[in-house]
């Protein structure tokens, strides 16, 4: 499944605490992350973990309003995050 950051998946994350919009997002993002931490040297553990914990970090900033569009891509401040806890 593809993941498209538009106005409305932006919209959708922020406003719904339906399941599917995020599962559909952690679906998307997380074997991605989980590849990050293993090319950064990571175990396959501990890159499951380190992932789970960047979505963790993700969610909490975002419902805050820590994601600014005008700012760059959604992907690339999650992977800021990604940075981060890694």
């Amino acid at each position: 499944m593809d993941w498209i950051t538009t106005t409305i998946a932006l919209d959708d994350l922020s406003n719904s605490n339906d399941g599917e919009v995020w599962c559909n997002f952690v679906g998307h993002f997380n074997p991605v992350l989980v590849s990050f931490g293993k090319r950064l040297g990571l175990s396959a553990t501990d890159a499951e973990d380190a992932a789970q914990t960047t979505l963790k970090e993700f969610v909490k900033a975002f419902r805050a309003g820590k994601y600014q569009r005008n700012g760059g891509r959604l992907s690339s401040w999650l992977f800021g995050i990604a940075r981060n806890v890694m």
